[in-house]
């Protein structure tokens, strides 16, 4: 999640990424890591129709857990994995 600065101490666990960019795409992907690439490949085609330049590699954030409280996998079509592209 953007944050607006570092925290003086962060939690044990959390990590902060600093970014040089500003401008970012970003596919918010539900379903099974299987098709992960299926995001990337509209995120690749939109910066293309665009003509933008990557400012770095893309990256994953994973948004909740896709284990339930009682350890039994969630429908993959219910967690949502944010895949970032930075560019210029």
């Amino acid at each position: 999640m953007p944050v607006s600065k570092k925290p003086a101490k962060l939690p044990a666990n959390v990590f902060v990424r600093e970014m040089g960019v500003d401008s970012v795409y970003i596919a918010h992907f539900y379903g099974p890591y299987s098709l992960l690439s299926q995001g990337y490949d509209a995120l690749k085609e939109r910066m293309k129709d665009e003509k933008k330049t990557a400012a770095g590699a893309p990256y994953e954030i994973y948004v909740g857990d896709p284990i339930d409280a009682a350890g039994k996998p969630i429908d993959p079509y219910k967690v949502r994995t944010d895949i970032i592209f930075p560019w210029h």
